[in-house]
């Protein structure tokens, strides 16, 4: 399951990559628009999408998204060493590595339609909490 979660990891940072790549080339492209020339449009609902998307706001959830799965990676290598020690505390960790693999599998769901997302990361409803 680890190796799993690892190429995980790995596909996610690619996509966040991508976007990154996107992002910072969109403000190249719109850093010499006027500031209220995007928002003259009678399109209300376009404006506010373009605004979500800005290329400085997309790039800060970009790195966002990127420290959330180091974090991920790094409590599954502290998890790995306490399971490795008996006691108490082996059961708390394998449910720290558990719960971390839920959050990746949430963020991989925007990518279920590129081509490197692989089946097995779908996740998998395992307890009521999963449902909510």
């Amino acid at each position: 399951m680890i190796g799993v979660m690892v190429s995980l990891s790995d596909f996610l940072l690619s996509r966040v990559e991508e976007d990154a790549q996107l992002a910072r080339a969109a403000a190249v492209i719109t850093s010499g628009i006027e500031a209220g020339a995007l928002f003259s449009s009678p399109y209300a609902e376009l404006s506010d999408h373009i605004v979500r998307w800005d290329p400085t706001r997309a790039l800060a959830e970009c790195e966002a998204t990127r420290r959330v799965i180091e974090l991920f990676d790094h409590a599954v290598i502290a998890s790995d060493a306490e399971r490795l020690r008996p006691g108490p505390d082996a059961a708390q960790a394998i449910a720290v590595a558990e719960y971390g693999y839920k959050v990746l599998w949430q963020l991989a769901q925007a990518h279920t339609d590129h081509r490197d997302f692989r089946k097995d990361w779908k996740p998998v409803q395992t307890d009521a909490w999963d449902s909510k």
